[in-house]
């Protein structure tokens, strides 16, 4: 077989030896009291290649100089291998010796075959799965409140109180409210439903759905004390109630994960009290599935709240009267961020600021 004349990115050198080296790479795992090992096999390891080669000519000197440069150049090349042909490797060592008034100069090369980049691996999206875990948990809620609640076959005066129920929950949201233009009217178009835990169930996350979530889990709380705990007609209306609770919770996570917080210190916050809110309904609930939806959605706030690049909430002391410029450039080191400082402490006079805590968003980790 003719060799072929080695060269490295397009460079050429002359060479006799030529030695490969491989194997596998392997963990020894050695045991107290046992007179052997286990031996585990992680794979093959890369193959490497040792030439031992030389330039020579006229104008040595260059020759050298230009193959030194390929060999550190950054990243793979390609080798062509007096044996084996091209192939994609990366110089990992070399030396260099020999004498330019001789007209000969060695170099020992060590090369390593490239190989394939590892697949990317798909990054979590934090806020993605916050959102889908909310959406798990309200539909969740949804198929405890129609496995609990109980609309057909019923006295009367339980129907009357599921009815009750009801319009007195969504009628605690002006929104809610004005969307079906009067207490009546609410009263009337979920007597349709009534009888009929799945319809009474989406239609009552529909309505509390549509209602701005500020405040909204707060006055359901507040609702409970109304809410009797015995017989079919309090379980009824208590479903109802943990169904519009639990449904409203759900949407809150799902605004607070895409708000735009403006420091870490808020978000975590905001976190908390939520987080708080669903470890009440995890308490207070026998359905295993439910308690986990419920658990899945509160540690996936935890992960996607608050955002990595939210800056800290800062604090400084006033000790003395002075205007927010000043107060501005002291506690941050930039006098423009007096409107923030303005704002976020309630001043009334720029011109003169109290004595008392500021705090400020941390923008700067040099301040």
């Amino acid at each position: 077989m003719t060799r072929q004349q080695p060269s490295f990115r397009g460079i050429s050198f002359w060479t006799e030896n030529v030695e490969d080296s491989g194997g596998r790479r392997v963990a020894i795992h050695e045991f107290p009291m046992r007179n052997n090992a286990w031996i585990e096999d992680l794979g093959a390891k890369p193959r490497s290649f040792t030439l031992e080669g030389w330039v020579c000519g006229a104008d040595v000197l260059k020759s050298a100089d230009d193959l030194q440069k390929a060999l550190e150049e950054d990243g793979a090349g390609d080798l062509v291998h007096p044996d084996r042909g091209t192939m994609t490797v990366l110089c990992t060592d070399y030396r260099r010796r020999g004498a330019v008034e001789k007209g000969i100069i060695w170099f020992s090369m060590t090369f390593v075959e490239q190989g394939e980049a590892p697949s990317p691996q798909r990054q979590e999206n934090k806020e993605e799965a916050a959102l889908t875990a909310a959406d798990n948990a309200s539909a969740s809620s949804l198929m405890d409140f129609e496995e609990t609640y109980v609309g057909s076959g019923v006295p009367d005066w339980v129907s009357s109180q599921s009815l009750d129920c009801v319009t007195s929950i969504l009628s605690l949201f002006p929104s809610v409210l004005a969307s079906f233009g009067s207490v009546a009217q609410i009263k009337n178009i979920a007597s349709g439903y009534i009888s009929s835990a799945s319809l009474l169930g989406s239609f009552l996350q529909k309505s509390v759905k549509a209602a701005p979530q500020t405040k909204k889990v707060v006055a359901l709380r507040n609702y409970h004390g109304e809410v009797p705990t015995h017989g079919r007609g309090g379980i009824n209306q208590r479903a109802i109630l943990d169904l519009a609770v639990r449904t409203s919770l759900c949407e809150e996570a799902k605004d607070i994960v895409v708000y735009n917080h403006e420091t870490r210190t808020e978000a975590i916050s905001s976190r908390k009290s939520l987080c708080d809110a669903i470890e009440y309904e995890m308490d207070n609930t026998m359905n295993d599935y439910l308690y986990g939806s419920l658990c899945d959605m509160q540690i996936a706030l935890v992960k996607a709240i608050p955002k990595e690049s939210l800056p800290d909430l800062g604090y400084f002391e006033a000790n003395r009267i002075a205007p927010a410029l000043v107060l501005a450039y002291e506690a941050t080191g930039d006098a423009l961020r007096e409107g923030e400082i303005l704002s976020r402490n309630k001043i009334l006079h720029p011109g003169f600021c109290p004595m008392k805590r500021y705090e400020y968003i941390g923008r700067d980790s040099n301040v």
